[in-house]
Formats: structure tokens, sequence, C-alpha cells
């Protein structure tokens, strides 16, 4: 249920004149505070990119307002200071720009004269959904890319959604406004990283956002977003799932089998039959797991099929009601796992 005209009028909106009319590209930017590493002064680093077609803009910075000319070529906030208060965060910021979208009639009734341009009440709901499907191709990639690769710092990096703020601008470059907020809070360490590697990081991050599998991406994202340990757990567990059924399916198996197995020349051929038929046997995602491993995961190591082995058995015991939530350190351990098989250096999924 919305606002009544009558409400909308005690707070200032008008209808729009029948001789008036308004059209606006929407955009939007998130902040985020980099938990785990620690400030430095003078700090902004920058990339860009696109995944499926929407291009994007990163910068890590010292200053959120000096982050966001550099992405948005505007200030994020009229008060700085204030707003860091307001928000218990430190720096440095995480700031994603994305956009803008297709140029966009007003279709609402009401709107506001504001200081910073003009203030609209649902006039822009088609424009709203095409960004809504412009950041839902690129954000849980992005961020799942970034949070695997610094994620191989010593310490655990986190980025804490601070603000997404949605703004437009009209063909006269008026700027037409909207915002959103959400907030989480976490315990984090801090380490010194320096500016070469931050740089490297990003780079990296840019590349993996772009080649990761979108499901993967997506379950890998919700991970991120969820505080409950238990779904946290889960959602991991099915980024790793996914990836491995994925790179499991793509796989010449009868190339690789032949090359482990080195069969006499005298008996190639039934070798070939019998070593061939071998995958079809395995079902299993432990089998899986360990043939990528064996053959076209040139990254993952015995520690890490362990590591995997062992979060697949809390995962087991939750399923089979032997537990009902997840230990503290498997929840990292499935992290690092989901992490590592993102990072191998081909697309194997």
């Amino acid at each position: 249920m919305g606002l009544t005209h009558s409400a909308l009028e005690q707070m200032g909106f008008r209808r729009l004149l029948e001789t008036e009319k308004l059209s606006a590209q929407f955009s939007c930017v998130y902040a985020f505070e980099v938990q785990g590493i620690s400030p430095s002064a003078g700090l902004l680093l920058t990339e860009a990119g696109a995944i499926e077609g929407i291009g994007y803009r990163i910068a890590v910075s010292d200053s959120l307002n000096e982050g966001a000319k550099h992405v948005a070529n505007d200030d994020f906030t009229d008060d700085e200071t204030a707003w860091v208060k307001e928000h218990k965060c430190t720096p440095p910021y995480l700031l994603i720009y994305i956009g803008p979208t297709s140029i966009h009639e007003m279709t609402g009734d009401f709107l506001k004269e504001e200081s910073f341009g003009l203030q609209t009440y649902d006039a822009f709901i088609p424009a709203r959904r095409e960004l809504r499907d412009m950041e839902a191709k690129v954000v849980p990639r992005l961020l799942s890319a970034l949070s695997c690769v610094f994620g191989n710092l010593r310490n655990p990096v986190r980025f804490r959604k601070l603000e997404r703020a949605v703004a437009g601008k009209s063909r006269t470059g008026v700027t037409v406004f909207d915002f959103g907020l959400e907030f989480r809070a976490e315990m984090w360490v801090g380490q010194a990283v320096p500016v070469v590697q931050l740089t490297d990081l990003l780079k990296r991050s840019k590349d993996l956002a772009g080649r990761m599998n979108a499901h993967v991406a997506r379950f890998y994202h919700l991970a991120l977003e969820e505080d409950d340990p238990l779904k946290r757990f889960l959602y991991l567990f099915l980024a790793v799932e996914r990836q491995t059924h994925a790179a499991f399916m793509a796989i010449d198996h009868n190339a690789h089998m032949l090359a482990l197995a080195r069969a006499p020349e005298r008996v190639q051929l039934t070798a070939t039959s019998f070593l061939g038929s071998q995958p079809e046997r395995w079902k299993s995602l432990q089998e899986r797991f360990t043939w990528c491993a064996l053959t076209v995961w040139s990254h993952i190591t015995d520690e890490d099929v362990a590591n995997f082995t062992r979060v697949k058995k809390v995962r087991d015991q939750i399923a089979h009601g032997e537990i009902a939530a997840p230990p503290a350190d498997a929840i990292l351990l499935v992290e690092k796992v989901a992490a590592k098989l993102q990072l191998t250096p081909t697309r194997d999924a």
C-alpha cells in the first residue's frame, strides 16, 4: 500500500503538470566498508569492466566521496564526516557503480523540487526494474570474485554493505534521486596491504568476475549476504557442488584416463573401452571432486581435497540430522574451498 495523494502533498510533492514531461536514465552506487585491510592515507584505486554487456566501475579509497567521484562523477554524501559517524564505519571503502539504464519517461504523477534536483515518487518503476536486472548480472559475480581473490590474504577480508544509492539524470542534466539502506555488523582484524598488491587484487577480481559461472556466483553471493551460519555454510557448499559437477561434465575423460593409466600398446583398445566407462559410474560428489582434482584442477592440492572431504562430512551430518549447525571452523573451511575452486587458472565451468 503506497502513500495517499494527500500525504504526498503534505510532504511537499506536487502533481506533474500536463505540459510537463520528465525522462531520465538511472544508475546506482554501492558503498561497502572493506573490513580486514588497514587504512592507507591517500589510497585511491580504480578498475572498470563489463559482465554480460553491463558496464561497471569500482574504486577502493580511504575517502568515500573521492571514490564516488571517480566511479560516479559525484560525491556520495554532502557531509562525509557525519555520514561515517552515523554508519559507524572506517576506511578503506569499496564503491561499485552500475549503469546507466536506457532513458525512461516518468510514469508517476508526483514530484518535488529539492536543492539537489528532483525527487519523484514511484515515477520510474520500469527504470528501477531495468537497473535491478543489471545489478543482478553484475553484483553477485563481482562481489564473489572480490571475496575469492581478497580471501587469499593472511586475514579474512569482508565487504560490509553500507548503502545502495540510486540516482537518475534527466535529458537536461537535472538529478532525480532515490536511495536505500542496509546495514551489517561483523568482527574483523585489519592488515596492511601494499598498494601494488591491492592493485593486482582488483585486476584479478575483475578478470574473475568476467568469467565466473553465473549459477555458482549466485550461491556464493547468497552466502556473502547471509548472517545465519547454517545458511551461509549450505550456500557455499552449493557453490562448491555446482562448480564440481560443471567441471566434471566438461572433462575429456578418455584422454585423462589413458594419460594416467598409460596402458600397454597391446591392450590400448581394451583400456580405452574399460577406463572410458569408469566416469559414468562416478555419481557421488566426492568421486567427481577427486577426479577433477586429478585432471583439470591443476591448482588443487591434497590439502584442498582433504578440506573438501571435511566439509562434505559436515554437510552430510546436517542432512542426516546429526547436527543442527556447522562448526565455526567448517564455515571458514568451506569458504576456503569455494574460493579456491574459483581461482582455477583456466575456466573449468
